[in-house]
């Protein structure tokens, strides 16, 4: 809630020992400085290209499809599957984890939700519950999945409230190469 690092956690984790050694928190259109020739020399990057604070990738998506309150929230379904929000509080009275961090605008925080369960793990389930003729196993029928399309394309059709999940559309449309 301060813009810097808690002492307490580091101490937590016992890594207090490296708080000198921390960089400072700046803001993600803050510029931090620029790439040093020692740095370029050791990376490829070209001298003096300036370096900023940036946006970890949730906030990133986030920020992309326009939070900026309380009333709207965003799916992200990767490698993760991460629902985030926008707060101008946090909450310590919430009964859920949810993470909560510092988003890109003053005063607001990003709070998500997040499972390594996502389209991955569709595109996994549909593939070997399916479609795995090699090994014979069979857990859905033709009907099932006649079933499961019809609902995901009923249940996908996105309202001004929905954003509109292209992960489970790109199989119910047909688009899925397994």
């Amino acid at each position: 809630e301060h813009g810097d690092y808690n002492d307490e956690l580091l101490a937590m984790q016992g890594i207090d020992d490296i708080r000198a050694a921390l960089p400072p928190v700046i803001g993600s259109a803050q510029q931090a400085g620029r790439i040093t020739a020692q740095a370029a020399e050791e990376t490829g990057l070209l001298a003096g290209t300036p370096v900023y604070g940036g946006l970890f990738d949730v906030v990133s998506t986030a920020l992309c499809a326009g939070l900026n309150d309380e009333e709207t929230l965003n799916a992200v379904m990767g490698t993760w599957s991460v629902t985030s929000g926008v707060t101008d509080h946090i909450d310590y009275r919430q009964a859920d984890a949810f993470v909560y961090g510092r988003y890109a605008e003053a005063g607001k925080y990003i709070v998500h939700a997040a499972s390594p369960t996502s389209a991955g793990n569709l595109e996994w389930f549909i593939k070997y519950s399916h479609h795995d003729s090699t090994s014979g196993l069979r857990i859905l029928s033709d009907e099932d999945m006649d079933l499961l399309k019809e609902y995901l394309t009923e249940n996908l059709r996105g309202d001004d409230s929905i954003i509109f999940d292209t992960a489970l559309s790109w199989y119910v449309n047909g688009n899925n190469s397994n």
